[in-house]
């Protein structure tokens, strides 16, 4: 199965700068960005309106809800593919990460070419 480049995807990342880069990946790439969140909570309302076709997740953002706690609803509620994309090394906040049903975790600062595998396997993975 051939993966559509037409592909849209959600930036929760709450750097503007990492925002940035990862709008500029996406669209070089030939995906369609569909909107940067820097809050769990407007990461909800947008996938709720309109539910993208994967989710790029930074683990600690603005607003009440943190990275780990957005992925939990996206499973629970709207089982859409995310990527973490962090620099958050804490030990109990890499297992956390691990015990999601993430189908990437991206270190920053991140390798364009890992990135672009992930997106597309978790692409296929969600087809």
């Amino acid at each position: 199965m051939t993966i559509l480049k037409t592909s849209r995807i959600l930036i929760v990342e709450d750097d503007p700068n990492m925002g940035d880069a990862l709008t500029h990946f996406i669209k070089s790439n030939g995906y369609s960005p569909c909107g940067i969140a820097t809050s769990g909570e407007k990461a909800l309302e947008i996938i709720r309106k309109t539910p993208p076709d994967l989710v790029f997740i930074d683990v600690m953002l603005e607003g009440q809800m943190n990275g780990i706690q957005l992925a939990q609803r996206i499973n629970d509620e709207i089982g859409i593919p995310f990527i973490f994309i962090t620099a958050c090394s804490d030990p109990q906040m890499i297992e956390d990460l691990i015990h999601t049903r993430r189908c990437a975790l991206i270190m920053k600062p991140f390798v364009l070419d890992e990135l672009k595998t992930a997106v597309r396997m978790a692409l296929k993975r969600s087809a």
